[in-house]
Order: C-alpha cells, then structure tokens, then sequence
C-alpha cells in the first residue's frame, strides 16, 4: 500500500532520470566526490545522536519518528525530502500541528536535518546549495519549478542563514 500518496511515481521518475544527478565538469564531479565522502563520515558520527533523537520522538508522541516530504531536485527531478518529526501528528489536514518539546530541541539544533545526509549520499542532494522546490510552490512560481533549479539543491546556504536571523 502507498501510503505516502504517489512515492512510488516520484521513485519510478527519479531512478529513470538519474543522469541528472551525474556531474558534469571535473569541478562538479570533485563537489559530489566531496557532498558524498563528508555526508558519509558526518553521518556516521552523527549515528547515535540520531538514534537518541528517534527514541525520544518515539516516546514523546506516537507515529513515524522520519518523514518524507516531496521536492523538487536538479533539473526539477522528484524526490523524498528526508526529515525528523519534531511535530505531532494530526488527523484532519485543516488542524495545526503542534511542535513538541523534542521537536523544538531537535530543530533549534538543526538535528531534524541528519536525515538529508542520506539524500546527499543517494546524489538527491548537496550540502551547500539553493533550497529544495516544493513541488506545489512551483506550479505558482515557474522560477521555482525546473527552470530555475539548475545545481542540486543543499541542506544548507545563504538562505538558511538568513532563515535563521529573521527566526531571532
């Protein structure tokens, strides 16, 4: 069962335009050579802080402890956005959700963001460029869409930076 409502298309999309991913120029293939090699290292040191984040939002409040979210990558290719839950869940989409006491731990640390290393180390991403285009964001802004995406997009940049002062 698909519960993640059309994964399966993104992942069918994604694997059959995975040339999107492949670098182009020695100075890209040296930037991808990099995302990958410091993304696994990170990841591996970060492991048991990720696993101690996973118990805590597990015991805090039931449902996934990771979720996926669809973006909009390279050259507009889809693919599963991968983040830690820091909110509860609802069951009507008109609801809030609330940000738990973990959740607001985990994102003040930029925790919630770990999981992204996988998408680095899968190509989705890279550690530094432009933010990841929801796909609805781009139906209202073609400049968001695949015209404007053209470098893998990044778990961080100048706009996170700038997220984070105006958050102060």
């Amino acid at each position: 069962m698909d519960v993640d409502g059309g994964a399966g298309d993104r992942r069918r999309a994604r694997s059959s335009d995975h040339r999107s991913r492949v670098a182009t120029s020695p100075r890209q293939h040296l930037k991808q050579v990099f995302d990958v090699v410091v993304s696994g290292i990170v990841l591996v040191l970060t492991l048991p802080i990720l696993l101690v984040a996973a118990l805590a939002i597990r015991v805090e409040s039931p449902g996934p402890v990771a979720l996926r979210h669809a973006r909009l990558g390279k050259d507009g290719v889809p693919f599963d956005l991968l983040k830690l839950r820091s909110t509860t869940l609802v069951e009507r989409p008109t609801s809030m959700s609330k940000v738990t006491r973990v959740g607001r731990l985990i994102r003040w640390t930029s925790i919630d963001d770990l999981p992204q290393l996988w998408n680095v180390l899968r190509g989705e991403m890279s550690l530094v460029g432009p933010p990841p285009a929801q796909p609805e964001h781009s139906r209202q802004d073609p400049g968001a869409g695949p015209e404007g995406l053209r470098v893998l997009p990044g778990i961080t940049g100048t706009w996170r930076e700038s997220q984070r002062s105006n958050a102060g």
